[in-house]
């Protein structure tokens, strides 16, 4: 059976604060209680499923207050001559604070292993007796594109905005999502035509 201990490490390395221009390493392991350290779990089978294969852990990174604002997803891979399977993951704030992640953890073969590990991270704005160093190509290669923070508050942004106009109350807006998405029906032509005679008799 899959039982797992899981650990989280988030650092800059060689440092013992964290800042708010750094690349920030986030580690998780999941290792497996019942093999030995140099044993990788080996292929599983059912009834129902008569062929066999390796199970796979995914895990999900959402933000710690709404639980709904995902992070990141991933499909962790085992490899072969460990019983530990790691998850690394690079990331830049951007700005100082505290910041709090739940990662949940789960097998696609088996039921009732789920795991939820809390990922806390305090990033100060700077650090006066920081020695600057300079990233490698590949650590700034992995933080391209928007971070947790960034997507943290894209999501709360989205959240505001949802208040603000209900697509329920508001069909342009629905039908602009719609379009945004690459769908566009029958009824936003129709609805734009009814507006625009309703325009010009008004103005008539």
């Amino acid at each position: 059976m899959p039982l797992i201990s899981c650990t989280n490490v988030v650092n800059v390395e060689g440092e013992s604060t964290i800042t708010s221009t750094d690349i920030i390493s986030f580690n998780i392991s999941l290792t497996y209680d019942n093999l030995p350290a140099d044993q990788c779990p080996g292929y599983i089978h059912s009834e129902n499923y008569p062929f066999i294969r390796r199970s796979n852990w995914y895990i999900v990174i959402v933000d710690a207050q709404t639980k709904t604002n995902v992070i990141q997803i991933e499909r962790l891979k085992h490899t072969d001559g460990s019983n530990v399977v790691k998850f690394e993951m690079k990331q830049r704030f951007g700005r100082a604070g505290k910041f709090a992640f739940h990662c949940y953890i789960s097998n696609d073969c088996y039921m009732g292993f789920d795991k939820e590990m809390a990922i806390e991270v305090e990033v100060v704005k700077d650090d006066p007796d920081r020695v600057m160093i300079e990233y490698s190509k590949e650590d700034v290669d992995a933080v391209k594109g928007p971070g947790l923070v960034q997507a943290m508050m894209a999501g709360e942004e989205d959240d505001e905005d949802d208040d603000d106009d209900s697509s329920d109350d508001n069909p342009e807006l629905l039908f602009k999502k719609l379009e945004d998405a690459g769908l566009k029906t029958p009824e936003a032509a129709k609805y734009a035509e009814a507006k625009a005679k309703a325009e010009k008799k008004a103005g008539g």
